[in-house]
This record gives C-alpha cells, sequence and structure tokens, in this order.
C-alpha cells in the first residue's frame, strides 16, 4: 500500500482523533486537523496534500462542499467527504464539486483504508487521461499551426474562423490573426467560383484537388489547390466548411512554360519536316529529269557515241541513285527522329510478302560482282506483324551492305524459326568489322574508314536507320563479325505478338 499525505478536516474532536490514529496505523503523514473550511482552504494551498479527509458539516462560515469548490479552482488535490448525513440533497450538492468518494460516519478501519485507495486510484487514472488528452491537444494544435498546408475553418458566410500560419502566409498575411480579418469571398479571383464550388461541396460533402485562382491580401494573383469538405449541423444543414489549401501558382507557371516550349518544339519540328520535305522535292525534281533527259540521250545517241562514253552515263545514273538515296535516308532518319514517321503494322509474310522478291533483286547485283547469293527458308510459319515498308528497309540496308562489303565469296540470307521466334540472318565473307569499331556500328554518321582515303562510299545512315526500324518494330538486332572474314548480322521478331 502506497503512503499518503492526508490533511484531515473534522470539527468533531472524537472523530478527528479516530481518523488520524487509523491513518496513523496505515504509515500515512498526516496534516491537521482542523476544523473550518477557511483552515482547510488555507492548509491544503500551504502544504498540497494528496488526498483531503472534508467533513461537510464544518465550524465557520465555509461548509465542506463550499471549501472543496474553492481547492479544486486553486488546487488539483481529490477530496473525499466524511459525512453522518446521506440524504438525496446533501449528496446531490456535494457530487457539483466532483468528489473522489464519500464515506458515512461511523465508519472502521478497513472501510476507511478501501474508500482512500479507491479515491487514490480513481485520481491516478484521471491525472493520467487528463495528460494524454492534454498531449494530443497539443500534438493537433501543434500539426495545424506548424503544417506546410494552410488549413482554416469558414463559415458560410465566408467569414473565416480558424487559420494556421501557413494559411496566413499563403494569403499575404502577417499573422493568423491578421488573416482571420478576411472574407473568403474576397479572396476568389472569380467570385461565382466560390458559389459553384459551394454547390459541389453541398451536393458531394467534399470536394479534392480543386485548381481555382486567389487574390493574395495585396492583390497579387495565385493559383491555389484546395481540397474542402463540409460540416453540418443535426439537421443536416452546411454550418461549416474546413479546407485545406497549397500555393501550386510556381507549378502552373511551369505547366504554361511546358505547354509553350512543347508547342514551340512542335512549331520547330514541322517547319524542320517542311523544310526536308521542300529541299526533298527541289532536288529529286532536277535529278528526276536529269535521269530522264540522260536516258533519252542515251538512246538517241548511242550507236553515234565514241568509245568510252557510255560509261558517262552510268556514272550519272549511279551517282544521281546515290543522291537520291542518301536524301532518303536523311529524311527517313529526320521523320524517326521528330516523331513523324508513319507506321501502318499488320500481318503478314515475311517470306513470301518481303524476303522472296528482295532476294530475288539483289540476286543479280551479286552477280555482276561475281558473288554467290543463297536465300534458305527453314522456318514453317513465317507470319509476323510490323510495319512492311520499315521492316523492307532494314533488308534492303543489310544485304546491300553485305553486297557492297564483299569482293569474293558470297553472300547468305537465312530464314529460321527457333522457340516461337522468327529469326532473320544476313551472312556475308566480305571485309568484316574490327571489335574496336563494332559497338558504334549503329551509330548516325559513323564508319569505319572515314575520311577522303576511305574506300567505299556512304553516309554511315544506313544501320542507324535499320537500328531505329528495329526499335520501331518491336524486334531485336545483333551482329557477330571478324575484321577480314565477314560479318552476320541477325534480326529477330517475336511471334507471340501476332493477335
Amino acid at each position: 500500500m502506497n503512503n499518503y499525505t492526508i490533511l484531515i478536516v473534522e470539527d468533531e474532536n472524537i472523530v478527528a482523533l479516530h481518523i488520524k490514529t487509523i491513518l496513523q496505523h496505515l504509515h500515512h503523514k498526516i496534516l491537521g486537523p482542523v476544523k473550518s473550511g477557511e483552515a482547510a482552504v488555507e492548509l491544503a494551498e500551504k502544504q498540497k496534500p494528496d488526498l483531503i479527509l472534508m467533513d461537510i458539516k464544518l465550524s465557520g462560515d465555509l461548509d465542506g462542499i463550499e471549501a472543496a469548490s474553492i481547492i479544486n479552482k486553486t488546487s488539483n488535490i481529490p477530496v473525499v467527504y466524511l459525512t453522518a448525513f446521506n440524504d438525496e440533497t446533501t449528496l446531490r450538492r456535494a457530487s457539483i464539486s466532483d468528489p473522489f468518494g464519500f464515506i458515512v460516519k461511523p465508519f472502521d478501519e478497513k472501510e476507511l483504508k478501501n474508500t482512500i485507495e479507491m479515491a487514490m486510484y480513481k485520481f491516478q487514472f484521471q491525472k493520467k487521461a487528463e495528460e494524454a488528452v492534454r498531449i494530443s491537444e497539443q500534438k493537433y494544435k501543434n500539426i495545424f499551426e506548424f503544417a506546410p498546408t494552410g488549413i482554416y475553418t469558414s463559415n458560410y458566410e465566408g467569414r473565416i474562423l480558424t487559420a494556421n500560419l501557413a494559411f496566413a502566409k499563403l494569403l499575404g498575411c502577417s499573422s493568423i490573426k491578421e488573416a482571420l480579418t478576411i472574407n473568403l469571398r474576397d479572396v476568389y479571383a472569380d467570385k461565382e467560383e466560390r458559389n459553384n464550388l459551394i454547390r459541389q461541396y453541398e451536393n458531394s460533402g467534399s470536394t479534392a484537388d480543386i485548381e481555382v485562382r486567389w487574390k493574395k491580401k495585396d492583390g497579387e494573383a495565385i493559383w491555389v489547390q484546395l481540397s474542402v469538405h463540409t460540416i453540418k449541423d443535426p439537421n443536416g444543414q452546411t454550418v461549416l466548411f474546413e479546407g485545406f489549401v497549397r500555393d501550386i501558382t510556381n507549378r502552373k507557371l511551369q505547366e504554361e512554360q511546358l505547354i509553350i516550349a512543347k508547342e514551340e518544339a512542335e512549331r520547330s519540328d514541322r517547319l524542320k519536316s517542311e523544310f526536308l520535305d521542300q529541299m526533298s522535292h527541289e532536288i529529286r525534281t532536277p535529278l528526276n529529269n536529269i535521269l530522264t533527259y540522260t536516258s533519252i540521250l542515251k538512246e538517241e545517241f548511242e550507236d553515234k557515241l565514241p568509245r568510252g562514253m557510255e560509261l558517262a552515263f552510268s556514272v550519272i545514273n549511279s551517282s544521281s541513285q546515290r543522291l537520291i538515296r542518301t536524301i532518303e535516308l536523311i529524311l527517313n532518319l529526320s521523320r524517326i527522329q521528330t516523331g513523324n514517321f508513319e507506321t501502318n503494322f499488320q500481318v503478314f509474310d515475311l517470306d513470301k510478302d518481303l524476303l522472296e522478291d528482295l532476294t530475288f533483286e539483289f540476286y543479280s547485283r551479286a552477280k555482276i560482282k561475281n558473288l554467290s547469293f543463297v536465300y534458305e527458308n527453314h522456318a514453317k510459319n513465317t507470319l509476323i506483324k510490323g510495319d512492311q515498308y520499315s521492316l523492307g528497309q532494314v533488308f534492303v540496308n543489310l544485304i546491300d551492305n553485305a553486297i557492297k562489303y564483299t569482293n569474293t565469296g558470297g553472300i547468305q540470307v537465312e530464314l529460321n524459326e527457333i522457340n516461337n521466334k522468327i529469326s532473320v540472318s544476313v551472312s556475308d565473307t566480305g571485309i568484316g568489322i574490327s571489335p574496336e569499331y563494332l559497338p558504334n556500328i549503329f551509330d548516325a554518321f559513323s564508319q569505319e574508314d572515314f575520311g577522303r582515303n576511305r574506300n567505299f562510299e556512304g553516309t554511315g545512315l544506313g544501320l542507324a536507320l535499320v537500328k531505329k526500324y528495329i526499335e520501331i518494330n518491336n524486334a531485336d538486332i545483333s551482329v557477330v563479325s571478324r575484321k577480314w572474314k565477314g560479318s552476320t548480322f541477325n534480326v529477330t521478331f517475336n511471334k507471340s505478338s501476332i493477335s
């Protein structure tokens, strides 16, 4: 059992002595006894006992109930009433002062002991509960006051009833007190917008992340993100609005700048595409005229030309075709980079619809260089889904390069089906690629030999375009090569993409 300091307030000497004897036996420290309410108030203020045993009927002007009420206002000390009167009127009057127990005279040691223990247990439990409430209230107050988000409560007329510091700063106020002088009706840049939002609140009970324009105290316009819920009375009528608000002016400005930058970039891309299309037209038209009239001249004067002049016509034709091909490469790469390359994805037969005709076309070109050319199809199902034009350009570039960079031996094209994938390999016995250059093979404008002494023509765009076309078609490409031994390019398609 705990030992407490207990003040005895009792005007009957015999009863006071009886109580003191019991408390001494229970090893409590004793203050008093005192006989009047006035003396009890004074001693309680000075000594701060743990418990007061207070008789209701006392000498002096203050009775026990009045004395206990005064003590409750100045000190947090539990009081247990001692009374020989247990009538309803006395007990009802005593209960107003929130006592921690009653004990009716006469009583024995056990009754007094139990009453004291129960009173102290209730008092300590109440203190812990009050402390928990105090901590919780302080925690909420701190969260409310120091939250980075503006928080406020307003009534239907727009009067701000509560606000935190973030809300005051958002409106350009130096203090919460200043913010409370502002009416929300004057905050909205468009006054009708608040009325529209109130109608939304009342219909749904809340709104979240609404973006509206507000005005600060000095008239500066800002963008805010607003979340509001309503507080209703028992009849379901809206009486208050509780809001959470953030300043998003910087974000809105960034969004506007991004939109302007995007529009400017799109305009730039559009101008670039239009320029390239115009340049293509300006170059192709005279080139086509040159090719047409060169062909006419060749037919007209073929039997009258001096020996060796036939080669001149061949050079004109091949040079013009080379220039047209270079223009096509530049245009297609530009369209891909600017997102203007048009595709048409469909299911088609890679063998029948593409490779058969393509390999037949290149067969004659290989023969001109005395190279062997073999195309083999080892796949049963050669259906794929892709853009036929861009995939055609992939294999045109790969086979064209194989012939261009091969002087002896030959080219082999194979179509295989492995593990639900279709692969096309293009192999040659040409000059191959050095290990140092291999990582750069798909870079634009990149060639292993460069400068005026290079042995092969080209812009370095072909394989860069091949890589882009492969990505567009969600395929994969790999290359294996040894210098002076040849190269193999392997293109793989996933058949599961066909649906």
